[in-house]
Parts: C-alpha cells; sequence; structure tokens
C-alpha cells in the first residue's frame, strides 16, 4: 500500500558459541538508543499506543491472527520508533504449522475475547 508508509522492522538477534566461558551462548542485538515505546503486549490492557507505529504494529498483529486464522498470534512488539525488538510468538493449543509459540497459548483466547 503506497500510503502505508515506512513499516516496523524487527532487529536480528544473533547468537554467540563461546565455548570458553561457563555459560557458553549468548545473545546481542542491535543497541536502540531513544525512547523505548511498548506497542502491542500480551496483556491487552497494556496496549496503549495510539502512534502512528503503534496502529501499525496493532495492523500485523491483527493480519497474522486472521491469516492464520486466530492460530498464531505476534505479540509483545516494542523498541524504538520503527526498530522492534523481543517479540514474542503465540501458537494455538495445537500449534502452527509446526511451530510452537514461546507464550501460553491462553494469549490468544484473550487476544481474541
Amino acid at each position: 500500500i503506497e500510503a502505508f508508509g515506512p513499516v516496523p522492522e524487527v532487529i536480528p538477534l544473533h547468537l554467540l558459541y563461546r565455548p570458553a566461558n561457563n555459560i557458553p551462548y549468548a545473545t546481542i542485538e542491535k543497541d536502540l538508543n531513544g525512547q523505548f515505546a511498548k506497542y502491542s503486549m500480551e496483556d491487552k490492557s497494556r496496549n496503549l499506543s495510539a502512534s502512528e507505529i503503534g496502529q501499525k504494529c496493532h495492523t500485523f498483529q491483527h493480519w497474522i491472527y486472521q491469516w492464520t486464522n486466530g492460530n498464531l498470534l505476534i505479540t509483545d512488539l516494542q523498541g524504538v520508533g520503527l526498530m522492534l525488538t523481543d517479540v514474542q510468538i503465540v501458537t494455538s493449543s495445537k500449534g502452527y504449522q509446526g511451530l510452537r509459540g514461546n507464550c501460553a497459548s491462553s494469549v490468544i483466547e484473550e487476544f481474541a475475547a
């Protein structure tokens, strides 16, 4: 959609292997400078962002939910400006096309209510 404007982007998370350390794995991501905002959270009562970015995040969240017939939901959309970090994936209790989410499936039920 031409008039949609810039779109939010989930920044990549990189996994490092450090065999000499007691905890050999670590994750790193780009440092986000600026005002951190939460646009779309698991708890719907915390979805307070009426900003353009917040509305785009909510639109994406609803589109994913509809596209997958209510079996998949992206939540915890947060970050700085258009750069999002630490998003969470929720699947229905049976999963979705082999994917299992990292949040309780009850989040989907709460989203749909």
